[in-house]
């Protein structure tokens, strides 16, 4: 984009980056008097504003997300269709994603300390409860998020902690399937990873792997593809953080060992419960300090946030298995989350290219080897002493020939005799 792009009552300033379904553009509404308000728009892709199913989905999520209001939920302000394209006008929440956040601080040789580990995951559970627990007309809606993951963490410059993207929610307000296969494999919960029916319960279990994280600095389940990072939700034995971290305060290992038990019977049975059992670990002399203590952190960091280009104004889209895609200014390391078991066109490439210069090496020895031995007659068939020697085999030895004849001089004709090149014929 050249400058804003104006789209509707609109005007884009950049974009922010684009998911399987939708892009994301950082934006502002201009009201009346020239008064702005600083927005998101999350923008339906061109290609997909054709396709039924596609729009569906995406009212759907817009459906979720105008029935939650909630401060630690980034809120919807507006949503319609402008020249044939849906789209949904979110709340700006100025700061990184957790990802991007742990990132960097995992860079700087830092973690986030125990108690603001707690007070992140507390706030999560917050929205948690509030969307587990909403209702439309009377009636619940059943909603699961099914993908809390850092990268729908939004931490803002004020310290405020926020869930974002519902675009792979379930609930009874349409969505996708509850059975389906959506989200950041290495957080999902095993019945979601083996394409079980879901409730509730499978966003704690989420929420166990995020506290984990949190507390130890190490990813759980993360494997080198989806489907090793699939094997290890279902059967990886998961030891206690604070086996792995010292920094984890090990009065905390039941209660993250519950939220991960792999039966969902074994976990909390909702948010609330999860939230209170956190809270009684909380330093509740601190816990109000937490959002500034937390601001400070972000805004520390912030130099090392935009080099490594994870500061993020908004909700970004995860779509079909979250393959989210973020606009970066440098390269960063994919995340295996993704359910793809191919070789990745670079290392094919790589690979192809490899062999290619090793059968030419193999190639030009060859032939600089051929043109070094003496020649060799050519035999019409081979006999046993020519037969190739096996390794090992003893070379055989070389019988001396004897040397060419030497013509002697003939001797001299007696006399009366013709001249020697008058001969009828040479003499042997």
């Amino acid at each position: 984009m050249n400058g804003p792009a104006a789209f509707g009552p609109y005007l884009l300033d950049r974009r922010v980056g684009a998911g399987g379904m939708a892009e994301v553009f950082a934006a502002r509404r201009v009201h009346a008097a020239g008064v702005e308000q600083r927005v998101v728009i999350k923008r339906i892709l061109p290609r997909l504003a054709g396709r039924p199913e596609q729009v569906a989905l995406f009212l759907d999520e817009a459906r979720v997300s105008a029935a939650l209001c909630h401060p630690n939920i980034a809120q919807v302000h507006d949503f319609g269709e402008i020249d044939g394209a849906w789209f949904l006008s979110l709340e700006q929440v100025d700061g990184p994603d957790l990802r991007g956040l742990l990132r960097v601080l995992a860079e700087e040789g830092e973690q986030l300390p125990a108690q603001l580990a707690l007070y992140v995951v507390h706030e999560v559970l917050s929205a948690l409860e509030h969307a587990h627990g909403a209702h439309l007309d009377g009636r619940p809606l059943g909603i699961v998020h099914r993908d809390v993951c850092p990268a729908n963490v939004v931490v803002s410059r004020q310290g405020r902690v926020k869930l974002v993207d519902f675009g792979v929610a379930c609930s009874a307000l349409g969505g996708a399937s509850r059975d389906a296969v959506h989200g950041h494999i290495a957080y999902m919960s095993p019945e979601q990873v083996s394409g079980q029916p879901v409730d509730p319960r499978s966003d704690l279990f989420s929420v166990g792997v995020l506290l984990h994280e949190l507390l130890t600095g190490r990813r759980l389940f993360r494997g080198v593809d989806a489907a090793d990072s699939a094997r290890r939700v279902r059967q990886r034995p998961v030891a206690a953080p604070s086996a792995l971290s010292a920094q984890a305060p090990p009065e905390l290992d039941a209660l993250v060992l519950r939220a991960l038990s792999r039966a969902p019977e074994g976990r909390f049975p909702d948010a609330g419960s999860f939230r209170r059992a956190l809270r009684e670990h909380m330093d509740l002399r601190v816990i109000d300090d937490c959002p500034g203590t937390l601001a400070a952190v972000v805004r520390r960091l912030e130099g090392a946030l935009a080099g490594a280009g994870t500061a993020t104004l908004a909700p970004v889209e995860g779509g079909a298995l979250a393959h989210t895609v973020q606009v970066r200014p440098r390269a960063t390391r994919s995340e295996p989350d993704t359910a793809s078991l191919s070789l990745p066109r670079r290392r094919r490439t790589t690979l192809g290219v490899a062999l290619g210069t090793l059968l030419a090496l193999a190639l030009a020895v060859g032939v600089a080897w051929q043109a070094t031995r003496p020649p060799t007659p050519v035999a019409l068939a081979r006999s046993p002493a020519q037969a190739p020697l096996a390794v090992g085999a003893a070379a055989p030895v070389a019988v001396p020939q004897p040397p060419p004849a030497v013509a002697r001089p003939a001797p001299p004709s007696p006399p009366g005799a013709p001249p020697p090149h008058t001969a009828a014929r040479a003499a042997p």
